[in-house]
């Protein structure tokens, strides 16, 4: 057996926003090693990070402007590289200063609310994305007009 020393490159992206990393180094002998140790020589950790918060989510529906949707829809937008979770609000006038249904911290890239909205209403959504780097940008405001009431 000879002496050598190895160089190892860790890419540790995936673990970004991770509270702590391990990194181990174990040794391993074959059975003729009777006296056995480890020495760490011109250990050097570069940590380079590269972060970012996510771009804006592109709203998928309900579409923009559309009319007859029911007072218990589904909100749905297109996934963002790097977002870690979702919030949305839904509001009845397009500044959002009287929001009617919220949700933050969502991992899937759709929200259905509890409880149904008033027909015959125009209502306003937007989406933003969150990971470790901080809150996106708002998406557009898409507005949708709920279904007529039905008539005695």
């Amino acid at each position: 057996a000879g002496n050598g020393y190895y160089v190892r490159t860790l890419d540790l992206a995936s673990r970004l926003g991770d509270a702590s990393v391990w990194i181990g180094v174990a040794l391993i002998a074959d059975s003729s090693v009777t006296d056995a140790g480890v020495m760490l020589d011109d250990l050097s950790i570069d940590v380079t990070t590269s972060c970012a918060t996510p771009a804006a989510p592109t709203l998928t529906a309900p579409a923009n402007g559309a009319t007859g949707i029911s007072a218990t829809p589904t909100f749905t937008w297109s996934p963002v590289a790097q977002a870690a979770s979702y919030s949305i609000q839904v509001a009845t006038s397009p500044s959002f200063a009287t929001i009617v249904a919220s949700a933050s911290g969502l991992t899937a890239t759709s929200f259905t609310p509890a409880g149904a909205f008033n027909t015959s209403t125009t209502y306003y959504w937007r989406v933003w994305a969150e990971n470790a780097c901080g809150t996106g940008a708002y998406s557009a405001v898409y507005s949708f007009s709920t279904v007529p009431a039905p008539v005695d």
